[in-house]
């Protein structure tokens, strides 16, 4: 996956909201009575951590390697 650019090579929209309308799109919208279960299986970098929460919110179950 890669994000869109400009010809000045600046992002049309952040990576982060590529990859969550590719999930939304192939698994479908996770709503109240369906939820959309997000499991990661990621080191223990924050950051990593912090763009999982801003894409899915704190439901984004976490495994650390």
């Amino acid at each position: 996956m890669t994000t869109p650019i400009q010809k000045d090579e600046k992002p049309l929209m952040s990576l982060e909201l590529v990859v969550k309308a590719k999930l939304i799109d192939h698994y479908g919208e996770g709503r109240s009575d369906n939820p959309l279960n997000i499991v990661a299986i990621i080191d223990d970098a924050r950051s990593i951590r912090c763009r999982l929460e801003s894409l899915f919110g704190p439901s984004v179950r976490v495994i650390l390697d």
